[in-house]
């Protein structure tokens, strides 16, 4: 028969699965994937917003993988010189672009897409465009001309990591 205090034990022991800590640490990561997707990879490069590991660099073009978190835009830009192309890897991209209006009209018309994987954006000279993710992640390749210049117009809009969001708490 058991003693009182093992039965008193097993009475306050609840019922069920038990995580350890091993178990937590690793199960860790869950919401942003981004920040280990290119763990390990040479020249990993923060670009607008993202993650991007360069793929190739010729005197033609220029080609890396971007890696966009959720919730995130790469602000607003314009090409100056040269043209892009977009090509999404995995995820949900939304796109607006934008094009000046006929004659010495200032203003810009601009459309809003929503892309999914495998589909391909080609931007060209003069078009203002944006990109962002929902609250998902996307994967990009871009490949970009060798002359190509953008100027930005708005900074891009990115998730920060827990120690920036605790200084701009502190200091807005």
């Amino acid at each position: 028969m058991a003693s009182r205090a093992q039965a008193k034990r097993r009475k306050l022991v609840a019922q069920g699965n038990y995580v350890s800590h091993s178990d937590i640490m690793r199960n860790r990561g869950g919401g942003n994937v981004t920040s280990f997707r290119n763990f390990g990879a040479s020249d990993v490069v923060r670009v607008d917003g993202g993650r991007a590991v360069e793929l190739a660099n010729t005197p033609a073009y220029k080609s890396y993988v971007f890696y966009l978190a959720p919730k995130s835009s790469i602000g607003k830009k314009q090409i100056e010189t040269g043209n892009k192309t977009v090509i999404i890897n995995t995820g949900i991209l939304f796109v607006t672009t934008g094009k000046k209006g006929p004659g010495r009209s200032n203003k810009y018309s601009g459309e809003s897409h929503k892309y999914g994987s495998g589909q391909v954006i080609n931007l060209k000279k003069g078009q203002r465009y944006t990109y962002s993710t929902g609250s998902g992640e996307a994967e990009l390749l871009i490949i970009e001309s060798g002359d190509l210049a953008e100027n930005v117009l708005e900074e891009p809009i990115t998730n920060l990591d827990g120690a920036q969001q605790f200084r701009m708490a502190r200091n807005p």
